[in-house]
């Protein structure tokens, strides 16, 4: 992976303004330094590179965007800027898929392929039809041959951008941006409030706010709070113990006549 390249220019007493623009500059040149590299699809090692410059780009970009959404005039064209980075970071990361898969496919289609021909223990030439699971090898050709499709397809893609990008001037407005905002913006115009860039950045739209004002005036609901029945009182423990046990009923007998003679009795 190459390295990252090193800031110069830095000035702790500048103002963070000036500072990230230096910073971002400098992501942005590690891009461009790549551009050539475009006009070859089969460039892989460049191209990757590339990918990893936009990411270091991308990033760098989103560390500073507070910086810019204060002011109207720097964050619309901030954010657009930024947007074409994460695409181009997009069209690059497709295609570094499709070049790390393709070879590991290929691989297995080997080791599939290694036991179908050359020597047999006998040192006689194999023979036989197998040896081979030919349904998986066509399995990962047509796998391999749809991925160098798609990435061709996304290779063409990202040419056609990059000349949209182009005669859009994108990088060349970037860079102006960021001249801009290091001089600082203009006298006349107001930054943002506070809590409108927060709500920016966490895509929150007018509507939810007044529905998340209203909640918080909006008073909770009384709840109506029964009083708790009492519990019944139990007889007393010694009440229960002194009350006379209920007389079974003798089946031949009155109410009264007891189940069990006394002992030494006649029946």
């Amino acid at each position: 992976m190459a390295r990252a390249e090193p800031i110069h220019g830095l000035d702790p007493k500048a103002s963070l303004a000036v500072n990230a623009a230096v910073i971002i500059r400098t992501r942005l040149d590690e891009v461009l330094a790549y551009k050539s590299c475009l006009t070859d699809s089969k460039a892989v090692y460049e191209l990757h590179q590339m990918r990893i410059a936009a990411k270091r780009l991308r990033y760098t970009m989103e560390l500073f965007k507070t910086v810019y959404e204060v002011h109207p005039s720097y964050s619309a064209r901030f954010s657009s800027a930024l947007e074409t980075v994460k695409a181009l970071q997009d069209h690059l990361g497709f295609m570094h898929d499709a070049d790390v898969l393709v070879p590991q496919l290929t691989e297995h289609l080997t080791h599939l392929l290694e036991e179908s021909f050359g020597k047999d223990h006998r040192d006689e030439p194999v023979v036989g039809v197998h040896f081979v699971d030919f349904d998986a090898c066509i399995g990962l050709l047509t796998l391999c041959h749809e991925s160098r499709a798609e990435r061709d397809a996304r290779f063409a893609s990202l040419l056609s951008d990059w000349v949209e990008w182009e005669a859009q001037a994108v990088f060349s407005n970037l860079i102006v941006l960021l001249e801009e905002a290091a001089v600082g913006p203009p006298p006349d115009e107001p930054p943002v409030a506070p809590e409108e860039t927060a709500a920016l950045a966490s895509h929150e739209t007018p509507t939810d706010r007044n529905e998340t004002a209203d909640a918080e005036i909006r008073p909770e609901p009384t709840k109506t709070v029964r009083p708790r029945a009492e519990p019944r009182r139990r007889r007393p423990l010694d009440a229960a113990r002194a009350a006379p046990a209920p007389s079974r009923r003798h089946p031949r007998a009155g109410a009264d006549t007891p189940a069990r003679p006394p002992e030494g009795g006649t029946r």
